[in-house]
């Protein structure tokens, strides 16, 4: 019966395995699209003292990581004002003020 059922139907058995198989591989290969943090600048906020806040966390450089930040937010100079919003390198989860709030919501208040 088994065989029969082979038989008659292989074909249809294989299309789907094709079909399977490559939905599979394709959500496989799907990188997810990066996420960034958006903080609001506080006052005494820096480009450097946000790099020596994030970028260990993120295995960067300062330097790399205020160049990402300049070049995401196109940014001219290393100038920055209170009250600024910038995206961050930085899954926005894991964004936190020094004072324990979370940052990304607090750019959006």
């Amino acid at each position: 019966m088994l065989l029969n059922l082979w038989t008659k139907y292989s074909y249809i058995i294989i299309l789907l395995m094709l079909i399977f198989s490559f939905f599979t591989f394709k959500a496989l290969e799907m990188d997810p699209k990066p996420q960034y943090g958006k903080i609001k600048i506080e006052q005494n906020d820096s480009l450097w003292t946000l790099a020596e806040q994030y970028a260990p966390t993120l295995s960067m450089s300062s330097t790399e990581f205020i160049q990402w930040v300049q070049d995401k937010n196109e940014l001219t100079s290393l100038s920055i004002s209170e009250g600024d919003i910038l995206t961050i390198p930085i899954h926005i989860d894991h964004l936190h003020n020094i004072d324990g709030t979370n940052a990304y919501q607090l750019a959006f208040e």
